[in-house]
């Protein structure tokens, strides 16, 4: 589950019962095994493009700026239907 720290929104949330006591952990991703669907699930950070702006583009010393920007999910699953989930009966 990822929880928004500024908003307390809900991003995500993976329903599971994770039935594994200790969980494989390494190098920043955590493989565990879900008994509802009999998946292994990987839950670590992918890769992401990150894109940033300023206002006003010039800025005198000691003024206000604004920065904005966008942080969007680049990883394989987002696009490719070969690593979409599939049912485990048809």
């Amino acid at each position: 589950m990822r929880v928004d720290a500024f908003t307390g929104e809900l991003g995500y949330s993976k329903l599971g019962y994770y039935a594994i006591r200790v969980p494989a952990i390494a190098e920043g991703y955590l493989v565990t095994h879900n008994a509802y669907d009999l998946q292994l699930y990987c839950f670590g950070k992918g890769p992401s493009a990150t894109t940033v702006t300023t206002s006003p583009k010039v800025i005198p010393l000691g003024e206000s700026v604004l920065v904005e920007g966008t942080v969007k999910d680049q990883s394989p699953g987002q696009t490719s239907s070969e690593f979409q989930p599939r049912a485990l009966l048809p």
